[in-house]
C-alpha cells in the first residue's frame, strides 16, 4: 500500500488534510492516528507493521488496532488517497 500521488498532505497540529491536486473541492480531514496511519504507509511500512507500532504506542490489543486500521485503510482506499 502507498499513498496516492495525486493528494498533497498537510499537517495542522496532530491531524493532516489531504487535498487532490486536480480537484480543489475534494479535501479530506483525518484525525492524529489516520493521519500516522497514511504517513507510515508512505514510508513503504505494510499493514502488519503499522497495527503492531500502533497497538504498542497506543497500548491497545493488536486485534483492535488491526480492526483500527483495516478500517481507515479501507476508507482511504475508497477516498482514492490510498493505493494497494
Amino acid at each position: 500500500m502507498r499513498l496516492n500521488d495525486k493528494f498533497i498532505v498537510k499537517k495542522i497540529g496532530e491531524s493532516a488534510i489531504f487535498i487532490e491536486r486536480d480537484v480543489a473541492d475534494k479535501i479530506v480531514k483525518m484525525n492524529k492516528t489516520a493521519a500516522e496511519i497514511c504517513e507510515y504507509a508512505g514510508s513503504d511500512m505494510n499493514k502488519e507493521e503499522i497495527i503492531k507500532m500502533l497497538s504498542e504506542r497506543y497500548d491497545v490489543s493488536e486485534t483492535d488496532a488491526r480492526d483500527d486500521v483495516e478500517n481507515i485503510v479501507d476508507k482511504m482506499i475508497e477516498l482514492g488517497i490510498l493505493e494497494n
